[in-house]
This record gives C-alpha cells, sequence and structure tokens, in this order.
C-alpha cells in the first residue's frame, strides 16, 4: 500500500507555486517581446514615412526655380488686369499658425521668388514660441513642377519654322511619349535666349494680359512661337483642366497639428509636415501629408558672395538666383511610440538638441530640457527624438 501512495498537499502547493513563478516571468518576457517588437515595427513605420515624404520635399527643393520666368516679355511699365495674379489668399484653418501665407506671395511687377521662408511665432500646437528665435520655420517653393498633376511634369520646346517660306508655323515639339505635352493641356512659355548681356528667361504675355494658353493641335498662337531662329522658347505645362491664375506652381512645406485623425502613437504636441499646393485657378490651398510625429523644422539657406547662413529668405528673386548655393532643412521627429521603461539620453554637455547643423552653435533652434517639457511635457523623456536632415543644391536655379 505504501507505494501506491500520491503526492503530499505540500508537495502539490510547492509545485503550483514553481509554475506559477515561472508563468509569471514567462509571461512578463513575452509582455516585453511584444512591447518591443511593437516599439520596432512602429519605428520601421516612421523611418519609412520619413523616407517618403522628406523625399518630396527634397525633390521640390532641387527643382526650384524650374520654369520660372525672370522678366516678362514685352513689358513697359504696366500689365494687364488680367494678369494682376494673386498667388494666394488667406483661408482659415490650413495654414501653419502663427504665419501669415500671403506674405510670401510675389505679383507683377515683382518677379516670382524660386524660394523663401519663415518663421512661426507658435508652436506646432498653436502655444506661443517658447524661444526667442521663435517656432518652426516654414518654407515656400515656387516652380512649373511644384504641384500634383501630370501636367506639371511636362515641358517641351517650340520649333522656329519657315518650311515652303510660310512662317508661323511652329509646333510644340513631341517624341512620342506618354509624358509629351498633350491637347487640352495649360501651358506657359518662356524664351530662354542667350543674347549679349547673357542668358534672358521671359515670359511671353500677350497684350500685357494673358500668359498662358490651353493646347489644341500644338501650333501655339502666334504670340507664342519664335520670330527667329536665335529665339528659345520653352513650353512648360502647368495644369491639365483648369484657368491659371499665376504662371507657376507653389508648394508650402509647414508642421501644424491637425485637427482630427492624428496618430494616438504620436506626442500630442508634436504634428503633421504638410505639403500644400497652390495652382491652377482655385483659390487656396491643398493639403498633402508627408510625415506624422514632427515636434520643429529648421531651414537654412547658405549664399555666397559674400558667404552667409541665413534662417530667413526674403531676397528678390535675381539675388536668389545668383547667391544661393544650398538649403538645408531639418526636422525633429519622433521616432516610434512612447515607452514608459526608455529614458531619451541628451549627449550634448549643455543638455541641448540640436535641430540644424551642430558644428555651428547659431544653427537653428537649440531644444533645451526645460524647453523640451514645456512643450512636449513631462513625459517627453519616453519618447525616442531623431533630427533628420535634407541638403539640397537646387539644380534649376540658373
Amino acid at each position: 500500500m505504501n507505494g501506491n501512495k500520491g503526492y503530499s498537499l505540500v508537495e502539490l502547493i510547492v509545485t503550483m507555486a514553481i509554475f506559477i513563478v515561472i508563468l509569471g516571468l514567462g509571461s512578463y518576457a513575452f509582455q516585453n517581446i511584444i512591447a518591443t517588437s511593437a516599439q520596432q515595427s512602429k519605428s520601421i513605420q516612421s523611418n519609412i514615412e520619413g523616407m517618403i515624404g522628406l523625399e518630396v520635399m527634397r525633390q521640390d527643393i532641387q527643382h526650384a526655380g524650374f520654369g520660372l520666368p525672370w522678366a516678362f516679355q514685352n513689358y513697359t511699365g504696366t500689365l494687364g488686369p488680367a494678369f494682376n495674379y494673386k498667388e494666394c489668399d488667406v483661408v482659415t484653418g490650413w495654414q501653419a499658425k502663427g504665419v501669415d501665407s500671403t506674405s510670401f506671395n510675389d505679383t507683377p511687377p515683382d518677379m516670382p521668388r524660386a524660394l523663401s521662408s519663415g518663421t512661426s511665432t507658435k508652436e506646432v500646437n498653436g502655444a506661443d514660441a517658447v524661444s526667442a528665435g521663435g517656432g518652426p520655420d516654414y518654407l515656400v517653393v515656387k516652380s512649373s513642377i511644384a504641384a500634383i498633376n501630370n501636367t506639371a511634369k511636362k515641358w517641351s520646346y517650340v520649333n522656329y519654322s519657315t518650311l515652303n517660306n510660310i512662317t508661323n508655323k511652329s509646333y510644340i515639339r513631341s517624341w512620342g511619349k506618354s509624358d509629351d505635352i498633350a491637347n487640352d493641356d495649360r501651358v506657359v512659355t518662356i524664351n530662354s535666349t542667350f543674347t549679349a548681356a547673357g542668358k534672358e528667361s521671359k515670359l511671353l504675355v500677350t497684350d500685357g494680359k494673358s500668359f498662358s494658353y490651353k493646347v489644341n493641335g500644338f501650333q501655339p498662337p502666334s504670340i507664342f512661337q519664335p520670330g527667329d531662329g536665335a529665339q528659345v522658347y520653352i513650353v512648360y505645362g502647368i495644369d491639365g483642366t483648369k484657368d491659371l491664375k499665376m504662371p507657376y506652381n507653389r508648394a508650402d512645406f509647414y508642421v501644424k497639428k491637425p485637427s482630427d485623425n492624428f496618430p494616438a502613437a504620436c506626442n500630442q504636441n508634436t504634428g503633421t509636415l504638410y505639403k500644400a499646393v497652390a495652382q491652377h485657378g482655385g483659390a487656396g490651398f491643398t493639403e498633402y501629408p508627408l510625415l506624422d510625429c514632427v515636434g520643429d523644422m529648421q531651414v537654412e539657406f547658405e549664399l555666397t558672395d559674400p558667404e552667409t547662413l541665413t534662417q530667413t529668405m526674403s531676397l528678390p528673386a535675381g539675388e536668389i538666383r545668383e547667391r544661393l548655393r544650398e538649403v538645408r532643412v531639418y526636422l525633429l521627429v519622433q521616432e516610434g511610440r512612447k515607452d514608459t521603461g526608455f529614458k531619451f539620453p541628451i549627449a550634448d554637455v549643455n543638455n541641448v538638441i540640436q535641430v540644424g547643423d551642430k558644428r555651428l552653435s547659431s544653427s537653428g533652434r537649440r531644444w533645451t530640457s526645460a524647453n523640451m517639457q514645456t512643450v512636449f511635457g513631462a513625459d517627453w523623456r519616453n519618447y525616442r527624438w531623431k533630427v533628420y536632415t535634407i541638403v539640397v543644391n537646387p539644380s534649376t536655379l540658373k
């Protein structure tokens, strides 16, 4: 009988206790694995979004000035009322807080600036800026291709022709490709000719009024055809559907907190990097989100003659073409989601996160621990912060 007895109550309790401890340790380890996996997944997502969104910005900066006129053809001091285009009106709700988008407008007789910028008086969440240098920067890019439509990607030449001694028989050059200028596209024409004084890029304007036309049969109206073989007329597509309100497109880049659908994983005092496009004949802008969880954006311009590094571009169009060497954009971005087991390390001896060139103390914006806490909350160190950098040498200004 003694050989058939079972486990005692004490043995069962000890066994169960050991089992519960092992189960608890395993559950804790599993929860850590899940949390780490979620954090890494969100970090990877942030990196992918960053690469895509910032590439859109980089491409627009790279082509700033593409298709912009340097002067108006046959300009005699006045332009007709139809040519007094207006780039943008104030549209409540769309633009970044603390910035007046109309301050970047260029209207005749002033020539359009390829790049311009300013600094907000507000943080992303709308609170007053915590530093004397202001809040996030605001960047404006102007070119024929700074838009979201297929026509804006198109350009071609208008050939001079005296076929069979018949003048005014010039046509828009076609290469038989899908990205050629097409019927019904709205286009502008630039006289891009080298003269004794140098290159000139003049926008063709009819009677001081019309600066565009709708393609029909690929033969431009006579005013938009070269007068001799020395003239080089370039046609730029602007929009495919509507009358044009200005002879180029404009893209504004800024950071703001959206009114709804903001990701819960983001620190709620960060915002979204937007590209807002003003094009064709509509009023206002169309917004396109590029990157979430953005806390700050700083823009710098490297100029020559004399060499200068500035965060505000307010030079006239001609000086920008001649002096601008490089554009740098710095973005403070939250990577991943909040992690209560993580404390963001500030390696700088002054406890500063510099959204700018770390080699220059005057570059960009310097975030102290106190500033970070004021804007992003007492738990700001539970987030992983990263500074993205874009460095672009615009290739289409000259």
